[in-house]
């Protein structure tokens, strides 16, 4: 799919827009994904299923940054509803990281966007991933006691 057949959503009215004289400012749907991606990158012990975040994938517009993230605008309202899948940590209280979530990607989207308005944003919790344990180091015998100063 190119950039041209994904769906792109003006924060204001065509009217609106032909007013100010100035063109249209539409925001695409894969905009508004990225910024609820990064989001909840920041949201601790919260994995968006299917999240990278490598500069290689993002330059080379392959999407996988941004699955786990579905948007839908209302074009004529710019309302917009988000659904995120996520995969949290073992040990993370699940409801606080999923409400925290909703919070900041809401937050996030309209500051970032400047104009568009966030009805929903529904959460869906995947999995819980339980980090394996690092192995202790070996410590060998003379190291694991410190040398007394005479």
């Amino acid at each position: 799919m190119s950039s041209k057949d994904r769906a792109a959503h003006s924060p204001i009215t065509p009217e609106q827009s032909d007013s100010l004289s100035l063109g249209r400012i539409e925001i695409g749907d894969e905009v508004i994904a990225e910024i609820a991606a990064r989001a909840a990158a920041k949201v601790e012990g919260v994995f968006v299923v299917g999240s990278s975040f490598r500069l290689s994938e993002i330059l080379s517009g392959k999407e996988s940054s941004r699955k786990g993230v579905s948007v839908r605008t209302d074009e004529t309202t710019g309302h917009v509803d988000v659904d995120v899948d996520i995969n949290v940590a073992y040990g993370t209280v699940i409801y606080d990281a999923a409400h925290k979530l909703q919070l900041l990607i809401k937050e996030e989207v309209e500051a970032l966007t400047g104009s568009l308005f966030v009805d929903k944003v529904n959460v869906r919790i995947k999995r819980v991933v339980v980090q394996e344990e690092e192995e202790p180091s070996p410590v060998s015998p003379d190291k694991a006691f410190p040398e007394e100063r005479r």
